[in-house]
């Protein structure tokens, strides 16, 4: 799993445009399929761990998590649960403040589920 982090770290890094999170959720889109096609458990809670991960050693967390809130609502193919239990984790976690919640809610091109409010 370590491997697959690295990667998300490089997209990160070499990606400096703004929409570097809407290719990261890409990305995990694609390993959150790969997943749940080889039978993982907890595909969703893997995949959320990744993301905060990646939120959590970012320069600007709070900025981050917004963002990748906002590309994970709008992905297509990204489960609604996802976004919806990243935002309750975001917002029980005491590092991250829950404007980055309400912003990307605001942001989205998506209609939010309420579950999500």
């Amino acid at each position: 799993m370590m491997d697959k982090q690295i990667k998300f770290f490089d997209i990160l890094k070499k990606n400096k445009k703004d929409n570097k999170e809407k290719e990261l959720v890409n990305q995990l889109v694609k390993s959150y399929k790969k997943k749940k096609e080889s039978g993982e458990e907890n595909p969703i809670d893997s995949t959320i761990e990744q993301i905060m991960d990646i939120i959590n050693n970012s320069k600007n967390p709070d900025e981050t998590a917004k963002k990748i809130i906002i590309a994970a609502i709008d992905a297509n193919e990204m489960p609604n649960r996802i976004p919806e239990k990243l935002s309750i984790i975001i917002s029980k976690t005491d590092n991250l403040s829950d404007y980055a919640i309400t912003e990307a809610v605001e942001q989205s091109n998506t209609e939010v589920p309420d579950e999500m409010i």
